[in-house]
């Protein structure tokens, strides 16, 4: 693969700007920080998320592809977002077949996004009952 391609890529796995905004709002610790949150957090929708559509539980895939969305676009992981936002109209407009088939996609681009978040941020660990990072 190029490097326009790959760079084309990340950018829609991660939009630096979004992030560069939050640096210059915040602090780079506290970007590092919440990144670390972000990527643990979407670990938990998506397992939430893969446990609604074996259940075909249609209420959740919305709440779990809303979250993921929500979180994705706030810290500018455009695809994911893109790809949740398509998962979650499809469980509310009621294609919840095709809105279970859509959950491959989700975490396929979750897993990507999160590998290249994860290569780019200092991952700390995150307190399981507080949900907060562990210093």
């Amino acid at each position: 693969m190029g490097y326009r391609v790959k760079k084309k890529l990340n950018s829609q796995l991660m939009d630096i700007d979004v992030l560069l905004s939050m640096e210059h709002e915040v602090s780079r610790e506290v970007v590092d920080e919440v990144i670390g949150i972000f990527i643990h957090e979407t670990g938990k929708h998506l397992a939430a998320l893969r446990k609604a559509g074996e259940t075909a539980d249609a209420a959740a895939l919305v709440v779990e592809a809303h979250a993921i969305k929500s979180s994705a676009g706030t810290f500018g992981a455009l695809q994911l977002k893109e790809v949740a936002r398509t998962l979650e109209v499809l469980a509310l407009q009621g294609n919840q077949a095709e809105a279970i088939a859509a959950i491959a996609t989700v975490e396929d681009v979750a897993e990507k996004t999160l590998q290249l978040y994860s290569s780019k941020f200092p991952v700390l660990p995150v307190n399981q009952s507080s949900g907060k990072v562990n210093q």
